[in-house]
């Protein structure tokens, strides 16, 4: 196993379940005026945000056992290193 560092502030990619729609949604509407606010969906059926803004969505509804909100396998980005990079 090894170990990659990353940012709370990185951009992350997830896939939502049904419940984390809701969830999104719900968590969504009192700041959306009255509009009725979109999901982050991309064409490709992932999401993206920064790490700690879904974290603040949908930590809350995660726990051992439960119906989690987002699909298990995420994505990170982490940038690409450069050809002078030293190391």
């Amino acid at each position: 196993m090894t170990w990659a560092k990353i940012n709370i502030n990185d951009k992350m990619r997830f896939q939502l379940t049904e419940r984390g729609k809701k969830i999104w949604l719900d968590y969504w509407r009192p700041y959306t005026g009255g509009e009725e606010p979109t999901l982050p969906q991309e064409t490709d059926g992932w999401c993206s945000g920064q790490m700690w803004s879904v974290m603040s969505v949908f930590g809350p509804h995660f726990s051992c056992g439960a119906d989690i909100p987002i699909k298990t396998e995420i994505l990170v980005e982490v940038p690409t290193p450069s050809a002078d990079a030293d190391g």
